[in-house]
């Protein structure tokens, strides 16, 4: 059953999404990347919705998603640091993850969910997007408040690093239930609190295109 919470999170990712494929021309590549990745997103939660209203399994879908989203963010990040450690670093990262996405997909099924597979997920992502937000800590030619790179590297790490905590722990058994029927709210507020992030880091970018040129 979809709560009001649950909308308000699909309504969320319209908005960056809308705002992405608004500005999408002016864009450089890796905030296509990031567009694409964010009407993917839209679309997944609009499906997830509707699959949801109908009783239809929504996993297969999801954990499709899962890899792509990885992949392309993954592949903005490794643009964004030029850097050959950071660069091998990222490819390793993904490599892994790619592994463990299929190990879990053969071993459980396309039609299940693996909280191992979302939490190396999630720590891999966490570590390159600080390797991205450290470079921008000591580029005094853009202030914080200016550098879209900063505001989407940032609301991501935050999303990611609570997405270690909710994942790991997920199917933990607290009494008749498990834990990810307590903290899914948390998830939600975590995902609107992103979504918003993303979309103003997005403006910045729109407003500060001068200074990217």
């Amino acid at each position: 059953m979809i709560s009001i919470l649950d909308y308000a999170a699909i309504f969320s990712i319209l908005i960056p999404a809308l705002c992405a494929v608004v500005y999408y021309k002016s864009f450089p590549f890796p905030l296509k990347l990031l567009t694409v990745v964010l009407v993917f997103a839209s679309s997944v939660d609009l499906w997830c919705t509707y699959a949801s209203w109908y009783k239809i399994r929504t996993y297969p879908v999801q954990n499709f998603y899962g890899i792509f989203e990885t992949v392309l963010l993954a592949l903005m990040l490794y643009i964004w640091k030029n850097a050959r450690w950071y660069r091998a670093t990222a490819i390793m990262l993904v490599a892994i993850y790619v592994f463990c996405w299929f190990y879990y997909i053969f071993a459980l099924g396309i039609d299940s969910f693996s909280g191992v597979s979302n939490t190396v997920k999630s720590i891999f992502m966490m570590i390159l997007l600080a390797g991205v937000l450290i470079d921008i800590s000591f580029d005094d030619r853009i202030p914080v408040y200016k550098n879209y790179k900063f505001w989407i590297s940032a609301s991501l790490l935050f999303y990611f690093s609570i997405g270690v905590v909710l994942w790991s722990t997920a199917f933990l058994p607290i009494g008749d239930n498990v834990v990810q029927s307590y903290s899914w709210n948390i998830h939600v507020f975590i995902s609107i609190f992103t979504n918003l992030m993303i979309t103003y880091g997005l403006i910045t970018f729109v407003r500060w295109k001068a200074i990217y040129v």
